[in-house]
C-alpha cells in the first residue's frame, strides 16, 4: 500500500516537474530541450535573455519555444510576424500575463499597479485607461515638459561638473538610510557600492591605473581637438598640456536620478528633491529596479518553478525575513503612499476652492486580508504602512501639479465605461510611470555615451549639431527645437538598436486571448509570447552590418532608412499597445544627450573596466544594463 503511494506521489512530481500536458500540446514548435522542473531556466540565466533568445532563432527558427522553469514560451523573432501579433491578429494577442502573487502581496491597494496599471490592463479597462492618457503625451503637453527637462539635465551637468572638479571628493553619495540613519528602513541596509548614491565619484590616479593593468600613458589616448576648445579624450587640452585625471561617476546611477526627477515634476507635478543626500523616492525607486544581490530567492524562484504554490512561497519569503519581501513592501508603501497623499491634496484643494487651507488627512493603513495576519498582526503590512505615513510626512503639503498625470486622470473618466478612475486607479497609472520612466530611458542615455565613447567619427558629428544649436542666453532646448538635432536623434535611434533597453519578460510579451495560428504553428488560449527584439535588431537580414554603430542607418534620405522594414524596430513596441510614452521619452532623450554634450565629452574608466569596452558584461532584468554599472569620467568642454 504504501509502496503504491510512493509510486503515485513520485510520478505525479515528475510529470508536474515536466509539465507534460503543455510539453505536448506544443511539441510541433521546436526549442532547447528543458530539464525537469527548471526547463531552460539554467541556459536563459548564464548567459542571459539578450544572447540567449538570437541563439534560439538562430538554431530554431522565427518561431520557437523555451520553458521558464515549467512555463512554455513562445519566442518570435520575425517582423512580419510581429505584425501578426501587434496589428492584424491584436485581438488575438491582446494581454500581457504577470504573475500576480510572485510580485508581492495579495492586498489590493498593495498590488494596485500590478492589478490596475497600464502594463498589466487587460480588454476594455485597458482600452479605457489608454485613450484616457493619451492626452497627457499630446504635442501641447509635451512642449510644457521640455522645461522641465532642461532643467534636470542643467542639474546633473552641475553634478558632473563638480565631480570632475573635485575628483578625490564623494559628492552626493548617498550612503545614508532613508531618514539620513541606517535604521529607516526596517529591513538591512542595501551596501552595494555600484548603486549607492546619486553621484558615485570616485577618484583615479596615474598609480591606480597602472594597479589595475593599464597604462595610464595608453588608457583613452583617442584625441578631439575641436575648434570649441573642448578638452581631448586623453585629459589633456588641445594645445598638448595634460591635465590630472577626472573624477569617475556612476553614468547609469545619475541619469536615473536625473530621469527620476523629470517624472517627478511631470507626472506628479512636484521636485522630489533627487539631488538630496537623502532622497528616499530615490532609494526606493532603485530598490524596486535594483534588487539586493543577497537578496532571498525563495519566492521568486518556487513562484516560477510551483506557480500553483505562489502564496506559500511569498509567506515564506517574507517569514525568512527576505530583504527582497520585506524592502518591496517598503519601496512599495513609500511610492503608492507619495501618490495617494498627492492626490488626496489635491482632490482637498479643488473642493475647498483657491486660497483656502486644506489640512491632509492621515492615510487610511492597510489591514490584512488574511486571519492569521488579524489575529496575530503582519510584520510586512506594518512595514509598508510605516513607509505610507513616512510619504504623507515628506509630501503632505504639496499636491499633484495641474499639468501632472494624477491630475489630469482625477478629472477624467475611463472611455470604455463611462466611470470615473478610482483612487488605486489612479495611484497604479503613477506609480507605472514612474518606474517605467525610471530607468528606461537612463538606460538608454548610458548606452548612447558608451556608443559614442566607442564611436569617435560620431560623437564628432553630434557635436558638431550640438554646437551649431544657438545657445544664447541660457536658451534651451524647447520642443520646436528638437528637428534642429536630427543626428542626436538618430544616435539614440541606433542605440536602441544595438541595445533595445526594455526585456521580454515586461513590456514585449502577449498572452494569447483566442485559438489562432501564427507563422504556421496552432497556439490556444493561454499560451504566452515573447517578441525576441534583440534577435530582430541584430538580424542581418534587416540591418547590413547589424552589429555596427550607424546613427546614419535613422537619417531621412539615407538609403537604409528608407528600405527599413516597419517592424524590424522595436524599442518601444508597436500597434496599440506601443509604449504610450515613447514621445515623452524620446524628447527626455535628445534634450539631455545634447545638453550634456553641449558641457562634455566622456570616457571609459579604464581602472573599473579594463579590458574597454569590449569587456563590459551585460545583464537582462526589467531592462538590459552593464553589469556593475557604467564608469566614466566626465570631460569638461570649453
Amino acid at each position: 500500500m504504501w509502496l503504491e503511494l510512493l509510486a503515485l506521489l513520485v510520478a505525479a512530481v515528475v510529470v508536474y516537474g515536466f509539465n507534460i500536458r503543455a510539453r505536448w500540446r506544443l511539441r510541433h514548435i521546436p526549442g532547447p530541450r528543458p530539464q525537469w522542473l527548471f526547463g531552460n531556466l539554467f541556459d536563459l540565466g548564464k548567459v542571459g535573455l539578450h544572447e540567449s533568445l538570437p541563439r534560439y532563432a538562430r538554431q530554431y527558427g522565427p518561431v520557437c519555444k523555451a520553458l521558464f522553469g515549467r512555463h512554455p514560451i513562445i519566442i518570435v523573432t520575425d517582423p512580419d510576424l510581429v505584425k501578426q501579433v501587434c496589428i492584424k491578429q491584436f485581438m488575438s494577442f491582446h494581454d500581457r500575463q504577470f504573475n500576480m502573487v510572485m510580485m508581492g502581496g495579495t492586498n489590493t491597494e498593495a498590488n494596485c499597479t500590478m492589478r490596475y496599471g497600464m502594463l498589466p490592463a487587460k480588454g476594455k479597462y485597458w482600452a479605457g485607461l489608454r485613450a484616457s492618457c493619451e492626452p497627457v503625451f499630446h504635442s501641447k503637453q509635451l512642449a510644457r515638459y521640455a522645461p522641465l527637462m532642461n532643467v534636470a539635465a542643467d542639474k546633473l551637468a552641475a553634478r558632473l561638473r563638480r565631480a570632475a572638479a573635485a575628483p578625490s571628493q564623494d559628492v552626493g553619495a548617498q550612503s545614508k538610510g532613508n531618514d539620513g540613519t541606517a535604521a529607516e528602513r526596517s529591513a538591512p541596509e542595501i551596501k552595494d557600492p555600484q548603486c549607492e548614491g546619486s553621484l558615485d565619484v570616485r577618484h583615479q590616479s596615474d598609480a591606480g591605473a597602472a594597479q589595475s593593468g593599464v597604462d595610464p600613458s595608453e588608457a583613452q589616448s583617442i584625441k578631439f581637438d575641436r575648434s570649441q576648445g573642448s578638452q581631448q579624450m586623453d585629459g589633456s587640452q588641445p594645445g598638448g598640456k595634460r591635465e590630472g585625471r577626472m573624477g569617475s561617476v556612476n553614468l547609469a546611477s545619475n541619469l536615473a536620478t536625473m530621469t527620476l526627477e523629470v517624472i517627478g515634476t511631470s507626472a506628479f507635478g512636484v521636485d522630489f528633491d533627487t539631488d538630496k543626500e537623502d532622497s528616499r523616492i530615490v532609494k526606493e525607486a532603485r530598490f524596486v529596479m535594483e534588487p539586493p544581490k543577497n537578496r532571498n530567492n525563495v519566492n521568486r524562484l518556487g513562484s516560477l518553478l510551483a506557480p500553483d504554490l505562489g502564496l506559500l512561497w511569498f509567506k515564506l519569503s517574507s517569514w525568512m525575513g527576505a530583504e527582497s519581501v520585506r524592502g518591496s513592501f517598503s519601496a512599495r508603501g513609500y511610492l503608492l503612499g507619495t501618490s495617494q497623499v498627492l492626490l488626496r491634496n489635491a482632490r482637498a484643494r479643488l473642493a475647498a476652492g483657491p486660497g483656502k487651507a486644506t489640512p491632509a488627512e492621515p492615510l487610511p493603513q492597510l489591514k490584512s486580508d488574511s486571519l492569521v495576519g488579524r489575529v496575530f498582526g503582519d510584520p510586512d503590512l506594518d512595514i509598508y504602512n510605516k513607509a505610507k505615513a513616512d510619504a504623507q510626512r515628506d509630501y503632505g503639503s504639496a499636491d499633484a501639479g495641474d499639468i501632472s498625470l494624477l491630475h489630469h486622470l482625477m478629472r477624467a473618466h475611463n472611455k470604455e465605461t463611462g466611470e470615473p478612475f478610482t483612487e488605486h486607479q489612479i495611484m497604479a497609472q503613477g506609480n507605472t510611470f514612474l518606474l517605467a520612466g525610471y530607468e528606461t530611458t537612463s538606460t538608454a542615455l548610458s548606452f548612447a555615451i558608451l556608443c559614442l565613447i566607442q564611436n569617435p567619427p560620431a560623437l564628432e558629428k553630434l557635436l558638431t549639431e550640438v554646437d551649431a544649436f544657438d545657445w544664447k542666453d541660457g536658451k534651451g532646448i524647447g520642443f520646436e527645437d528638437l528637428s534642429s538635432f536630427p543626428y542626436t536623434r538618430a544616435v539614440i535611434d541606433e542605440t536602441m538598436r544595438v541595445y533595445p533597453p526594455v526585456s521580454p519578460l515586461v513590456g514585449l510579451q502577449r498572452e494569447v486571448t483566442c485559438d489562432t495560428d501564427l507563422g504556421g504553428f496552432s497556439l490556444r488560449r493561454g499560451d504566452k509570447l515573447w517578441i525576441n527584439v534583440m534577435g530582430i535588431h541584430r538580424d542581418p537580414r534587416f540591418w547590413p552590418d547589424p552589429e555596427a554603430f550607424k546613427p546614419e542607418r535613422f537619417l531621412e534620405g539615407h538609403a537604409e532608412a528608407e528600405g527599413q522594414h516597419p517592424y524590424a524596430y522595436l524599442p518601444f513596441g508597436v500597434g496599440p499597445r506601443k509604449c504610450i510614452g515613447y514621445k515623452f521619452a524620446l524628447e527626455e532623450a535628445v534634450i539631455t544627450l545634447a545638453q550634456l554634450h553641449r558641457h562634455f565629452t566622456f570616457q571609459l574608466d579604464d581602472s573599473k573596466h579594463p579590458g574597454g569596452a569590449q569587456s563590459l558584461e551585460l545583464a537582462t532584468g526589467i531592462t538590459l544594463s552593464v553589469k556593475g554599472g557604467l564608469w566614466v569620467r566626465p570631460v569638461p568642454r570649453k
